[in-house]
């Protein structure tokens, strides 16, 4: 496995910052490519991802139901809206 170190991507114009499951890292973007990094060491991994989330809405979706946070996240959304939904109608 190959490591970068955190400036790399801080400094470039080309990877913004980002999210990403793991909470206690500090991420970045460029298109497709996720950037990983410790904040405590400053080395970073990067992996490919199929979906970039930041291309589109429908993407970003797409990318978080590939993870499992991302489904809990997602999942409880819908759930809000539906109870939301269902108080709405019962005042009516």
């Amino acid at each position: 496995m190959r490591y970068y170190d955190m400036r790399d991507f801080e400094d470039s114009p080309d990877w913004k910052p980002s999210f990403g499951e793991d909470l206690g890292k500090v991420h970045f973007r460029n298109g497709h490519y996720h950037a990983v990094c410790d904040p405590a060491t400053s080395l970073c991994t990067v992996h490919y991802d199929e979906h970039d989330p930041h291309e589109s809405f429908m993407s970003l979706l797409k990318h978080m139901w590939g993870s499992t946070l991302g489904k809990v996240v997602l999942l409880g959304i819908v759930a809000i809206g539906v109870g939301a939904g269902a108080a709405a109608a019962s005042r009516r």
